[in-house]
């Protein structure tokens, strides 16, 4: 996120993470559940939403958000390896957020 987008971003224990933009955009945020898999996510598509990033490509975004973004996992492979069940998406509720 520092690197590619020039998007101040520091995560912290039991899933929070800030980011903050140049222009002086910034977001917090706090995944109750205590797991960071989704707050790059969330924190990227809020600063989306709120025009704090216009000058980001959708198709950059994209490509640092699959970077950043664990998949959900459970279980294990026939080889042994853990099994990728799923991925985050966002969801229509943080959509509707403008």
């Amino acid at each position: 996120v520092i690197d590619r987008l020039g998007i101040f971003a520091k995560g912290g224990a039991e899933g929070v993470i800030v980011m903050a933009t140049k222009s002086g955009y910034s977001v917090a945020l706090k995944c109750l559940d205590g797991s960071s898999r989704a707050t790059g996510l969330v924190a990227l598509t809020l600063l989306r939403k709120a025009g704090a990033i216009p000058d980001i490509s959708d198709d950059l975004l994209g490509e640092v958000i699959a970077e950043i973004t664990e998949s959900v996992t459970g279980g294990i492979d026939s080889e042994g390896r853990t099994a990728v069940v799923g991925q985050i998406n966002v969801g229509e509720d943080i959509a509707r957020i403008r």
